[in-house]
């Protein structure tokens, strides 16, 4: 009867996480400024294989990002061919508003496109300097000049 209890408990905390998630996506798409599309996972998986050249920024981990500087945006500075960042989906300058099911099926997407940025990235094995060390190179240097 506990497990049950324990289960049941597991899975409505579950949910909550889930729906608070999406209700993140359903308010930055309708505070995005941009016009508003329902769409379901189909058009999302058609929009983003349509953009070939997606830019990965380290700083946002999750996001991508396809703009044409050229062409100037009523709703922004530049035109936005793709941006998927803080839960908004923009395609073509329209902000895409996706159901709860259709929402995770994009992310999963969007996340195996960033694995494979990440993969390209090389990786740096720099150690941080403490300040100290850092302190004691500048001395030299000035010292060696």
């Amino acid at each position: 009867m506990i497990y049950l209890i324990i289960v049941l408990f597991c899975l409505i905390i579950t949910i909550m996480i889930l729906f608070a998630e999406w209700s993140v996506h359903y308010d930055m798409t309708n505070g995005s400024g941009y016009p508003i599309c329902k769409g379901n996972y189909k058009n999302f998986k058609f929009c983003f294989e349509k953009v070939k050249n997606w830019e990965y920024k380290k700083h946002f981990s999750n996001s991508l990002f396809c703009s044409d500087t050229n062409r100037k945006s009523l709703y922004g500075i530049f035109y936005m061919i793709g941006e998927i960042h803080a839960g908004r989906f923009i395609f073509d300058d329209h902000a895409m508003l996706l159901g709860p099911i259709d929402y995770y099926r994009a992310l999963l997407l969007v996340r195996k496109k960033v694995k494979e940025f990440k993969k390209k990235i090389p990786k740096t094995n720099k150690k941080m300097k403490t300040w100290d060390k850092y302190e004691s190179e500048v001395i030299m240097n000035k010292l060696t000049e």
